[in-house]
C-alpha cells in the first residue's frame, strides 16, 4: 500500500513540473514574487539565499536552469517533493515545497542546502552570508552589509520608510504579501538605528 502510495505522489510530482513548464513561462531576468510558483498553493513553504551580489541575465538564466533541476528531483524519503526554485530579482535564490502534499525532511532540507552551495560555488557568489541586507528603491536594488546600512540610515540616505526584502518569511503568501515591507517593520531595524550596535558591527 505504501509503495502504491509513494508512486502515485511520484507521477503526481512529475505531471506538476511537467505542467509548471508549460504554463510558467516567465523572463528570467524579470521574475519577482508575483510569479514565482505559480502552480504551488499559498501554504507552500519557502526558503530565501540571498546573493552578494547581482547575476547578469545570462548567469540568472543557467541557475533558473539548474534550480528547476534540482526541484524536480528533490525528494524526502525516496518520495518527490511538489517543490518549485527559482532566481527573483537577479539575486534570491528561492525554493518553495508544498509540505501538506509531501513533507520535507532532514536529508531533504541538507540536500538543498548543499544545491546552494554548490550553486554559490559555480557561480561565485554567496547566499549564506546574513550580514547583509537588501533595500529597494523604486527600481534599484541596493545590498549593504549591517554597519553601512547604519551609516546610511544615519547620513538619511536610508530611513525607515525604506523597502526592505525581509528574508524571515516562509511562506509563499508571506512571500508574495510581506517580503518587502518599510525597514522598521523589519527584525532588523533595531540594529540598524542603534549607534551603539552600528559601533558594533565595526570592531
Amino acid at each position: 500500500m505504501l509503495k502504491l502510495l509513494q508512486g502515485e505522489l511520484s507521477e503526481n510530482c512529475h505531471l506538476y513540473h511537467k505542467k509548471l513548464k508549460m504554463e510558467l513561462v516567465i523572463e528570467a531576468a524579470t521574475q519577482t514574487e508575483k510569479d514565482f510558483a505559480a502552480i504551488l498553493p499559498e501554504h507552500a513553504r519557502v526558503w530565501i539565499y540571498a546573493a552578494n551580489r547581482f547575476f547578469s541575465n545570462e548567469e540568472t538564466a543557467l541557475i533558473n536552469q539548474k534550480a528547476q533541476q534540482f526541484a524536480a528531483q528533490w525528494a524526502a524519503h525516496k518520495v518527490q517533493l511538489f517543490a518549485d526554485a527559482a532566481v527573483l530579482y537577479n539575486c534570491f535564490l528561492v525554493l518553495a515545497v508544498d509540505e501538506k502534499a509531501v513533507g520535507t525532511s532532514g536529508c531533504s532540507i541538507d540536500s538543498s542546502i548543499g544545491f546552494v552551495k554548490e550553486m554559490g560555488k559555480q557561480f561565485n557568489a554567496d547566499f549564506l552570508n546574513r550580514q547583509l541586507v537588501y533595500f529597494k528603491k523604486g527600481s534599484k536594488i541596493e545590498i549593504y552589509t549591517l554597519s553601512k546600512a547604519a551609516e546610511a540610515y544615519k547620513a538619511g540616505s536610508v530611513t525607515a520608510d525604506t523597502a526592505m526584502f525581509n528574508h524571515l518569511v516562509n511562506t509563499k503568501q508571506t512571500l508574495q504579501k510581506n517580503w518587502l515591507a518599510p525597514l522598521y517593520q523589519t527584525p532588523q531595524f533595531k540594529l540598524i538605528e542603534s549607534p551603539i550596535q552600528e559601533f558594533a558591527f565595526k570592531l
